[in-house]
């Protein structure tokens, strides 16, 4: 593989990458559209076969795919296949984002403090869109405060905002010597 062609790979990883923390406190669709993008880089990245050797060689993703495969274990005790072919469809990123992360080159850690800092910002963004609902100032009816969750589940906004701050107060203290975690 020419050295250019991994180059344009590892930039649609990374934008796919940022793309997904962007999406999960904004958008489940941008969400799916970055996790199709990440998937179909990765197949055509080129041979999967030493990719497969990295990933098996990880055990933190092979329990993580382990837990996409008791979902498919327990087909076999399920009445409904409707709903449980469509939970398992839901659960496909357990399945792929695992595979996907451990297998590609690691990103160095300027870029993964990018990253966060774009998925706090998303998240920023989400709690003060979720605010100017809870004002009045967005035309939509609140009618009960967990109402105010505009673009995902309250339960997973409030769980996602809960690992912007952990991961935020974690940065301050590993990073104390660097002006950037300030921000946050």
């Amino acid at each position: 593989m020419t050295e250019s062609r991994n180059n344009i790979h590892q930039k649609v990883h990374e934008f796919g990458l940022f793309l997904l923390v962007a999406s999960l406190p904004l958008s489940k669709f941008t969400l799916s559209v970055s996790q199709l993008l990440l998937v179909a880089n990765w197949l055509l990245w080129g041979n999967p076969l030493p990719r497969f050797k990295v990933f098996f060689e990880n055990r933190l993703a092979l329990v993580l795919v382990s837990l996409f495969l008791l979902h498919v274990t327990g087909l076999a005790y399920t009445s409904d296949f409707n709903y449980a072919l469509k939970d398992l469809k839901i659960k496909l990123p357990l399945l792929a984002l695992p595979i996907i992360l451990s297998s590609t080159p690691k990103l160095s850690l300027k870029k993964t403090g990018y990253l966060f800092a774009v998925f706090a910002g998303a998240t920023a963004i989400g709690v003060g869109s979720s605010l100017l609902a809870y004002f009045g100032w967005i035309a939509k009816e609140v009618s009960d405060i967990r109402n105010i969750s505009i673009y995902i589940s309250h339960i997973r906004f409030a769980l996602i905002i809960c690992l912007v701050i952990f991961f935020s107060v974690f940065a301050a203290f590993k990073f104390r010597n660097s002006i950037r975690w300030l921000l946050f």
